[in-house]
């Protein structure tokens, strides 16, 4: 446990000083620029949360890919091109009532950014899932270039 020292035993205030100015707060660094590749990662989540499909078009590049091949899911494989990869989103915007990507950290490794997540799922009749992955956004020139899920094995 930690406990203030003890005040000196011999020490009395001097009854003419005059009283002293508090110290100056130091001032607070400004918050860091957030990396570009994050900033887009964020905004291709949050439009995807959002169901935003023309702000996804405009984030990603014309040959955005999407590898779902480690999916346990029916749709695993890989999607080329920004209409495949739009259509890939729309079907699970039909098949879900609400689908949410919870990202835990965003981390930068060079222009991808790894995003550990929890994926929040509800059904047309109401059954909630949830799917822990860890996603691999590509960045190349402000734009969504790959994505890429890592899901373990059961």
């Amino acid at each position: 446990m930690f406990r203030d020292p003890p005040a000196p035993q011999n020490h009395r205030p001097d009854p003419g000083a005059q009283p002293q100015p508090a110290p100056a707060a130091r001032p607070r660094p400004a918050p860091a620029a957030q990396p570009a590749s994050v900033a887009v990662a964020r905004c291709c989540i949050d439009a995807y949360n959002r169901r935003d499909v023309e702000a996804l078009r405009t984030l990603a590049h014309p040959d955005v890919e999407i590898d779902w091949s480690q999916s346990r899911s029916l749709r695993a494989g890989r999607y080329t091109g920004i209409d495949e990869v739009l259509r890939f989103y729309a079907d699970d915007f039909e098949m879900f009532e609400a689908v949410t990507v919870e990202p835990e950290h965003l981390i930068e490794v060079g222009h991808s950014v790894v995003i550990p997540n929890v994926t929040r799922l509800r059904g047309r009749e109401g059954i909630e899932v949830a799917a822990r992955s860890t996603l691999a956004l590509t960045v190349i020139d402000g734009k969504l270039s790959h994505v890429r899920l890592f899901q373990a094995p059961l």
